[in-house]
């Protein structure tokens, strides 16, 4: 079991696969803040179901302020968002510090969140299989004089990873971020922004990608067309992957299942509101009182003749306007921010957006494109089982199995 590390490749398998990789890695040119500061011994803390439900229901409610349309996909990552908070709630005081410590949903100062952030994400781990690209980074612009603390750097450097670069923006600095997390992800995400506009003294990005296989692949005779309905009514052509699933969960307004990834760290699960039950309200609903944790202690290795649609959806979006309708209002303002703590700059030190990047898709294999294996059907399923058809719109997670925290959190209303 490998543990991720967070602006750390993950990949890295042998020193023949390093030397053939460094020939390929591309050029950063921005000024490196990082350079010369190395993590310090960092404090643990056991996780418990409060930390549990306080992720589950920021996750829910960062869902539902993305959420703004029954005719669109969306995604979201709190884990990036989380940790990006957290890492800003460092620098920042005041009442900017205040809203921060609101909207993470803690009464936690920020040494203290350092610490539980990173026993979280220092749990997260890869198997041979199924690996998690999680990489962020903060991008400083030159041009607006900032000076980063240096104390600000070393706390990065224990609990967060960021990469901190600084340089003028301009076109120069889009390469170099596409340079970065290129590198960081093996080729596997190639870009994050197409501008970054120069108003700002700071921007964070992240990136969220899991690769993986199932444990359970589908078999090519369990593929075949069928269709998918929309809330509006169109029909739409989809492909149908069946197979039996052993983990259901269940609320009073849905019913779902958990399909694990290789290895058993990830899992996805697909929760299916009941019928004529509106998702946006489904969603409002997870996010009172201990309803998330509540729906995965609900799990039990009941069988389930479960049906997924193949799809892709890939994301990229500034989220300072979700996180104002969050009520994150200071840290994004020009005016109002307070990240003293963090550093200074020609005006107020302040965070243009969180620019976050989350890609996701179910295939036959995993995650990955291919072509189904020729599987035996399973022996001993017994006829008395559960029967969950996503072929109409539903919520869909990305879970570690250590915590049963959603990585990735979408909605797909529609297959195109």
């Amino acid at each position: 079991m490998k543990k991720i590390r967070r602006a750390v490749s993950v990949l890295i398998a042998s020193a023949m696969l390093i030397g053939a990789f460094a020939g390929c890695e591309k050029e950063v040119t921005a000024e490196n803040l990082m350079e010369g500061i190395t993590a310090e011994n960092a404090s643990e803390a056991d996780l418990n179901d409060q930390f549990c439900q306080k992720y589950g229901t920021f996750a829910f409610k960062l869902l539902q302020k993305a959420y703004t349309s029954d005719d669109e996909n969306v995604i979201v990552s709190p884990l990036a968002v989380a940790h990006n908070l957290g890492l800003l709630y460092n620098g920042a005081g005041g009442a900017n510090a205040d809203e921060l410590k609101s909207m993470l949903g803690t009464t936690l100062t920020p040494e203290q969140m350092n610490v539980y952030i990173h026993s979280y994400e220092e749990r997260l781990a890869d198997s041979d299989m199924t690996k998690l690209y999680f990489n962020n980074a903060a991008w400083f612009n030159a041009d607006k004089k900032v000076s980063v603390n240096q104390e600000f750097l070393q706390t990065n450097a224990t609990y967060y990873g960021n990469a901190m670069f600084k340089e003028t923006f301009g076109a120069s600095a889009v390469t170099n971020i596409s340079n970065w997390i290129s590198n960081e992800t093996r080729q596997s995400v190639e870009y994050i922004v197409d501008e970054l506009p120069d108003d700002a003294p700071m921007y964070l990005m992240s990136s969220v990608l899991l690769d993986g296989s199932w444990s359970k692949q589908y078999s090519y005779q369990n593929i075949q067309e069928s269709v998918f309905t929309t809330t509006s009514g169109e029909e739409q052509k989809a492909q149908m992957m069946s197979g039996y699933e052993q983990a259901y969960i269940h609320d009073d307004l849905s019913s779902g299942f958990i399909k694990e990834f290789s290895g058993g760290n990830y899992a996805f699960v697909a929760i299916l509101p009941r019928e004529f039950t509106n998702i946006k309200d489904y969603i409002a609903s997870i996010t009172v009182g201990d309803k998330y944790t509540k729906l995965f202690k609900s799990e039990m290795p009941y069988w389930v003749d479960a049906t997924i649609p193949k799809f892709s959806y890939e994301s990229r979006s500034g989220m300072a306007d979700t996180l104002r309708e969050m009520k994150l209002n200071q840290s994004f303002n020009p005016e109002a921010a307070n990240l003293l703590k963090l550093g200074t700059s020609d005006g107020k030190l302040y965070a243009g957006d969180l620019f976050v990047r989350s890609s996701f898709s179910i295939t036959e294999q995993g995650t990955r494109k291919g072509t189904a294996a020729s599987v035996a059907d399973e022996k001993g399923i017994p006829t008395d089982l559960f029967v969950i058809t996503l072929d109409r719109p539903f919520l869909f997670m990305v879970v570690d199995r250590n915590y049963n925290l959603p990585v990735l959190l979408g909605v797909i209303n529609r297959l195109d």
